[in-house]
């Protein structure tokens, strides 16, 4: 099984090096489906409900703007910020879900995240379809106290 941790990071790399196409399309295909079944309780198949994988996935899904376009990036992204709007502790997030204590790393994680995709929203307009909108709404909603 692939690593979204590592496909975002591989991302993130091929982004620097100027690099796009078939390699990028790949990877973002893999995380739009791998990142909810990631998030699933080990019991249920998954890896179980750790912030970082969404965090993670969410930093994949970004790093390149413009395949913002391709079939489920949109979709992915929503999921990801539903989940941070629904699995908020206190004023950030656990490191695995259950927890009381907000971890730190994972709240500064998924706080980037969330800024970066209000940036690329702001960039794109308000011309995009429902789930970027939505998107939109619940980016506010996860990261307001």
């Amino acid at each position: 099984m692939s690593s979204i941790v590592n496909t975002s990071e591989v991302l993130s790399v091929l982004r620097v090096a100027g690099i796009a196409g078939q390699p990028v399309r790949r990877a973002l295909g893999f995380l739009t489906g791998a990142i909810p079944q990631h998030c699933r309780p080990r019991h249920k198949g998954g890896r179980g409900e750790h912030t970082r994988f969404v965090a993670f996935g969410l930093a994949g899904l970004l790093s390149h703007p413009r395949f913002f376009h391709q079939e489920g990036v949109a979709e992915a992204v929503a999921w990801c910020v539903g989940w941070f709007a629904d699995h908020r502790v206190d004023h950030g997030w656990p490191e695995v879900l259950g927890l009381d204590d907000t971890s730190l790393h994972q709240t500064a994680s998924t706080v980037r995240g969330l800024a970066q995709l209000r940036d690329i929203l702001h960039e794109l307009g308000p011309g995009w379809p429902s789930p970027v909108r939505s998107t939109r709404r619940a980016c506010w909603r996860a990261s307001s106290p």
